[in-house]
């Protein structure tokens, strides 16, 4: 009897289920590889937000004032590529753009490439920060702000016609029409006697303590905190020039230069003197001066830029001159022996104000805008 040919299905369904595997996990791998891919890209792209961030803190921190008060508005200029490395491996690099909006707001941009992880690298980034400069209000377009009173005697002079010296003729001043000699507080009395002159207008208007302790970002602690000088007693400053050429800043009376080819002439620090302070000298400085007390000057001295006193002020002898404004919160007598000694001066000049806030590095700083100011801006075409 022959029996029936039956034909096998085992090699074939081995065969099938072999290729169905094989296809799994070639998916799998598949799968998994491109998951690898992507968390490698959100990490390079990650490392590449951390690159632009370091840019953008550094410019900002970096910025100079002086740099930026000069951009005309919507102007930019661009940084140069700086690495950035973690321990001794550069993770990449930045290129910083900054752009002046108008008078007080800029714009940094930052551009962070990633340049490590071979064939993946390339990741780039672009944040940008809306910020402000920061610069304190100190400027009431006057020779002296009292909220005391004051008397003007001797030879001496409370001048609020806007001047500057004309060495600074490169320095971009500019003349204000509008400044006065004088802002009292309501009911306080300005008076002269003797020869003592008062060039210029002579305005009251309520002012209080705030006044002359809040100056726009900035408190009068604020700058306390800030100061590069504390001294007391009798002070005399005068310019030091140290090894190289250089400034010496390290000296406590060296207050600065008003001479452009000084090496201190835009060195303007705060000074700050906790009591009274009395500065003798035929020399000079220039700066932001906080006296918690009184402030006595004589021999001649001349200060450019803006002081500050809680207590009174008293110019004598052959007196000094203050180039800027004066904040007076108690009172004071400005005099001078006579004219041929040398006349005791409050001159306004706003060109001197405005260098003693722009040239020193802790007062005048770019600051983000109080909302939104930080922007992902990678997606713009043109980037950086």
């Amino acid at each position: 009897m022959i029996k029936a040919r039956r034909e096998g299905f085992a090699l074939a369904a081995s065969i099938l289920a072999m290729l169905i595997v094989g296809a799994i996990v070639t998916g799998g791998f598949y799968a998994a590889a491109q998951e690898g891919q992507v968390s490698g890209s959100l990490i390079r792209s990650d490392e590449a937000i951390y690159v632009a961030e370091t840019g953008l803190l550094a410019s900002m921190a970096q910025a100079s004032a002086p740099t930026l008060s000069a951009m005309p508005n919507n102007t930019s200029f661009t940084g140069p590529t700086t690495n950035v490395t973690v321990g001794t491996t550069v993770v990449g690099n930045y290129r910083v753009r900054v752009t002046r909006v108008n008078d007080a707001l800029f714009v940094f941009s930052s551009s962070g490439t990633v340049t490590k992880g071979g064939r993946y690298a390339g990741a780039t980034h672009t944040i940008a920060n809306m910020t402000r400069l920061r610069v304190a209000f100190f400027d009431d377009q006057a020779a002296l702000v009292v909220f005391g009173n004051v008397n003007v005697g001797g030879t001496a002079d409370v001048d609020g016609t806007d001047t500057f010296p004309l060495a600074w003729a490169g320095q971009g001043c500019t003349l204000d029409a509008t400044s006065a000699a004088v802002v009292a507080n309501t009911g306080s009395t300005v008076t002269t006697s003797g020869a003592g002159n008062i060039t210029g207008p002579v305005t009251h208007q309520p002012l209080t303590a705030d006044d002359f302790n809040v100056f726009g970002d900035l408190t009068w602690n604020d700058l306390v905190a800030m100061r590069e000088k504390t001294v007391s007693g009798t002070v005399g400053p005068d310019p030091v020039i140290g090894a190289g050429a250089t400034c010496n800043t390290a000296v406590l009376t060296n207050w600065g230069s008003s001479l452009p080819a000084h090496p201190c002439f835009n060195y303007f620090p705060i000074i700050y003197a906790p009591g009274d302070l009395l500065i003798s000298s035929s020399s000079e400085g220039q700066g932001i001066l906080l006296v918690e007390g009184d402030l006595d000057i004589s021999g001649g001295f001349n200060f450019y830029g803006i002081a500050i006193v809680k207590g009174e002020i008293r110019m004598t002898g052959t007196g000094g001159h203050v180039n800027g404004t004066t904040l007076v919160y108690g009172g004071g007598d400005i005099s001078s022996l006579s004219a041929s000694l040398g006349t005791s001066l409050l001159q306004y000049s706003s060109c001197a104000v405005r260098r003693a806030m722009i040239n020193n590095s802790n007062l005048a700083r770019v600051i983000p805008i109080a909302h939104r100011s930080w922007m992902d801006v990678s997606a713009i075409q043109g980037g950086n």
